[in-house]
């Protein structure tokens, strides 16, 4: 087939594509009660367990068609004390005329401690790890501001793999603003990108840090605010930042993945 003119070679992921995905799910997992972990003091759900899913399907492209087959494993466990340590590996890309294109591996290990009573409130601390590999990728390349560094915003700052690290600090006050409940967070960041064949250890490693303050009302429909200062490496040093946002906001993933199939992300 011939490609339309409108599409640049390099404009591939614009291409119209029909996908048609089967995933088997093995899950088996607890749920225990906790509080003070995403949320402000209300009932919340922490799942242990395994969750493992194989998916395999067939892309119907504009230009080309080709097979896709991936595989997921997640593993999240509670320790004694409150605490959970979560595991994951995920794997999958597609396969065209003998050659693997588009592929994604993905591994990650993130976590929370206990809670601890400090002063008026409590602490609870969290940490996160995550490396992602792109292999003969034909869509955007992995950013690190679309990683957890949250206060660098540089698109230049790229490549095919990225390692990134992460710590946060939460201190959950008895104190409320007009019924919403404030959280003070600290937190401290840092990731390097390269090039698939580059040596990633190598690499300049960028990071930020802060200190902020969250308002949030479970009663009501509205998203969570956040206002943070922190700093981060710039070209010449650090670069001073004051951000303000809404949403809703969470330093890691808390949900295991649905039962609708779909390929890994890239991003």
């Amino acid at each position: 087939r011939d490609p339309p003119r409108r599409f640049a070679p390099n404009r591939r992921r614009w291409r119209d594509r029909t996908r048609y995905l089967l995933q088997l799910n093995l899950a088996g997992v607890d749920y225990y009660t906790a509080s003070l972990v995403y949320g402000y003091g209300e009932t919340e759900d922490i799942p242990s367990g395994l969750w493992a899913s194989l998916t395999g399907g067939y892309e119907v492209g504009e230009l080309e068609d080709r097979w896709y087959h991936g595989g997921r494993v997640i593993w999240p466990q509670v320790t004694g004390g409150g605490r959970v340590l979560a595991l994951s590996a995920a794997y999958g890309g597609f396969r065209r005329g003998g050659r693997f294109e588009d592929g994604v591996l993905d591994l990650q290990a993130s976590g929370f401690g206990a809670l601890h009573r400090a002063g008026p409130g409590y602490w609870r601390h969290f940490f996160h790890l995550r490396y992602t590999l792109g292999v003969n990728q034909s869509g955007d390349p992995l950013r690190l501001d679309r990683a957890g560094l949250r206060d660098l915003d540089r698109e230049e700052i790229a490549g095919n793999q990225r390692l990134v690290a992460g710590l946060e600090s939460v201190h959950f006050t008895p104190y409320a603003v007009f019924g919403f409940k404030a959280a003070a967070f600290g937190y401290l960041s840092g990731g390097m990108v390269a090039e698939r064949k580059e040596p990633l250890l190598d690499q300049r490693l960028w990071a930020d840090a802060g200190l902020g303050l969250r308002l949030n009302n479970p009663g009501l429909v509205v998203p969570t605010i956040e206002l943070r200062a922190g700093v981060v490496t710039g070209e010449d040093g650090l670069d001073a930042v004051l951000t303000l946002r809404m949403g809703e906001i969470t330093f890691l993933d808390r949900r295991l993945p649905g039962a609708r199939p779909d390929v890994l992300p890239y991003r």
